[in-house]
């Protein structure tokens, strides 16, 4: 069963118990009032707002495909978002299906298009999805076999998703604000060899940097990864045991190689500073209604064990344009940290440059 999440997603605090972390003093609210100047960097560098607590709504799907109406799993029984029978609301739990689900999207992972009812039950009338959410802040699934990093993930077909407009994630920064659309599917999980992620991303218009520090300007996804719980805040690649922030974009036809592409970003003192990741770290491609990206991490070797009930640094972020400079801009987290906003970060708190805004999921056995 798939998880779909439209309208805002509850934000994941740093705290054991999982719940919000506590509002920070002077950070922007969520329409970006009084926000933020933008950093000489670009994108995932501006203002901070911590929403918590926001429902969650969400279509089901089966076989991880995103759905534009009601659900049926394997054209058979419909589960949850309301009645597959005739696509009737379901008033006491608040779930009307939106039609029938989609058996495949371009991935063969997770479709966006409505499909065809199941054996039971016609396509439902339009009402709203299902409520309920993904938590990839308060746990991280295990990844079983072996992951073909080419941007596909059909591996990823046991792992529910995340499904939400980019807009709807819980920290929006105010600086690049505007809600064009943009549909992200995540789906996250760990072996004791790496993180292992796969996203799919609806975009109109895909656009991508073609030098290293364009990157997080332009159509991109942002994964901050640390192999430890116990999170310092400033990071380069060797504290907080190998914390790491990678950028990654989609293949460009443009380019002789026409392949996905990742970087490591840090922020320091001096300005930010990248460096290539590894070919077979990443993979993607360009498909109708936007693109795909896989990532394959190999957790460090300074990281802590990697065995159920251990908890590890994690966060995830969207950035997206139709013009040619960053419009859209949204993480799973930017949790807030005691004291003054670090040196590095300027003048507000952002994901990239603190590793105590990440969140501190569980490994799920």
């Amino acid at each position: 069963m798939v998880l779909a999440v439209f309208g805002r997603v509850t934000a994941c605090g740093n705290s054991d118990d999982g719940s919000d972390g506590p509002a920070q003093a002077g950070t922007s609210p969520r329409a970006g009032a009084g926000g933020a100047a933008e950093q000489a960097t670009g994108g995932s560098f501006g203002g901070v707002n911590t929403t918590g607590g926001a429902t969650t709504q969400g279509g089901l799907s089966a076989g991880g495909t995103h759905l534009s109406g009601g659900t049926s799993q394997g054209g058979g029984t419909s589960q949850g978002g309301g009645s597959g029978a005739a696509g009737a609301a379901d008033s006491a739990g608040g779930r009307e299906p939106r039609g029938g689900a989609s058996s495949a999207g371009s991935s063969g992972v997770a479709g966006e298009a409505a499909g065809a009812a199941g054996n039971e039950g016609a396509a439902g009338s339009a009402g709203a999805p299902s409520t309920g959410e993904v938590e990839f802040c308060q746990s991280l699934p295990r990844f079983i076999g072996t992951q073909t990093v080419d941007g596909i993930g059909d591996e990823f077909a046991s792992i529910k998703p995340l499904i939400s407009k980019v807009y709807d994630l819980p920290w929006l920064n105010p600086t690049y604000s505007k809600d064009i659309g943009t549909v992200v599917t995540l789906r996250v999980g760990w072996s004791e060899a790496a993180l292992h992620a796969h996203v799919h991303v609806t975009d109109s218009k895909v656009l991508r940097g073609w030098s290293d520090s364009d990157f997080p300007r332009l159509d991109n996804v942002q994964f901050f990864v640390a192999g430890t719980a116990t999170l310092t805040g400033t990071y380069t690649g060797t504290e907080d045991h190998g914390a790491a922030h990678l950028v990654l974009v989609p293949p460009d036809p443009e380019l002789p190689s026409n392949v996905a592409r990742g970087i490591y970003y840090f922020t320091t003192m001096q300005g930010p500073s990248y460096s290539r990741l590894p070919a077979g770290w990443v993979g993607g491609r360009l498909v109708a209604d936007g693109y795909e990206l896989e990532l394959q991490f190999p957790w460090p070797e300074s990281a802590e064990p990697r065995i159920s009930g251990n908890r590890v640094g994690f966060d995830f972020l969207v950035g997206a344009t139709n013009v040619g400079g960053l419009e859209l801009e949204a993480a799973l987290a930017n949790n807030p940290v005691p004291g003054p906003v670090p040196t590095q970060c300027g003048p507000i708190m952002i994901p990239g440059c603190d590793t105590r805004s990440w969140c501190l999921p569980t490994l799920a056995p």
